[in-house]
């Protein structure tokens, strides 16, 4: 019995559909579903182990008016990072960049995800990752908050070198946010928009 290929691919989408939840319109909407009996056991943890989630919520921004801003949501290993915290201490550079084209394409709302590594030992590590909605200000400032507060790491902010592209949102968090950092720009980034503007 020959299969021809649309209808192969319609029979792989049905029963992906009866596993797999369905696509929510809203970035937002995911949180419920990856807290949800039903599909959390899969979609939360690290390697199939149910201990540490790797997924750790929704960032959200709470306006003067009382109402909430949804930002993003945001995933790392915490047991990963509470091992190598003692080794944490000794990092001197973080990387932060934005993808936009590396992204999920639903739900539409999505508009980058965005990175952050430590270089330990001359070695690139992502520590956190979050889905993000816009490019404001505040909403980096969330991020980096996270970073700051909620993570507890052993990070020496004063001794940080914070390398990113030249992003002017990205920048003024990092301002505000962690104002004794050294927030320099990157190197690469530089001459692809030198490239791009014909600079010699």
């Amino acid at each position: 019995m020959e299969i021809r290929r649309p209808a192969a691919v319609r029979s792989i989408h049905r029963a992906r559909s009866r596993v797999n939840p369905s696509i929510p319109q809203l970035l937002s909407d995911w949180s419920d579903i990856m807290n949800s009996e039903e599909f959390g056991a899969r979609l939360l943890y690290v390697n199939g182990s149910t201990d540490e989630s790797f997924f750790q919520g929704s960032l959200e921004i709470l306006r003067d008016d009382g109402s909430i801003r949804f930002v993003g949501l945001v995933f790392t290993n915490v047991e990963f990072l509470n091992q190598m915290n003692a080794h944490i201490q000794t990092v001197r550079t973080l990387c932060m960049d934005g993808k936009f084209q590396i992204r999920p394409r639903q739900p539409p709302d999505i508009e980058q995800l965005f990175t952050i590594q430590i270089i330990l030992n001359n070695v690139a590590i992502p520590i956190v990752h979050v889905l993000m909605v816009d490019r404001l200000i505040e909403s980096y400032c969330r991020v980096l908050q996270y970073l700051r507060h909620d993570l507890n790491l052993n990070l020496e902010f004063e001794n940080l070198q914070i390398i990113t592209d030249f992003e002017q949102g990205l920048r003024n968090a990092i301002n505000r946010v962690l104002p004794e950092v050294n927030n320099s720009g990157c190197w690469f980034h530089f001459i692809q928009v030198s490239v791009k503007n014909g600079y010699n």
